[in-house]
């Protein structure tokens, strides 16, 4: 899925080529045996998405826009 790439960093997660069945076993193969790993993307991953994703944030972004849109709006009045 092309927004994932846009997200996801070597740190949070295993990308594989799409189609490619033998590469996506051999990650969850590798992914299965190491506990460490797993953990450590696991964390990453929620790490990010509380970041760039938490509804805090996402409301303080919504807001800015809001905001200049309507000072725009004013302005062109």
């Amino acid at each position: 899925i092309p927004g994932y790439r846009a997200v996801m960093t070597g740190q949070t997660g295993v990308l594989v080529p799409p189609g490619d069945v033998a590469a996506l076993a051999a990650a969850v193969s590798a992914l299965s045996a190491d506990e460490p790993r797993r953990r450590a993307l696991g964390e990453a991953a929620r790490r990010l998405a509380i970041e760039r994703y938490s509804w805090d944030d996402i409301g303080r972004r919504l807001a800015t826009i809001y905001e200049g849109l309507v000072a725009a709006a004013r302005d062109a009045a």
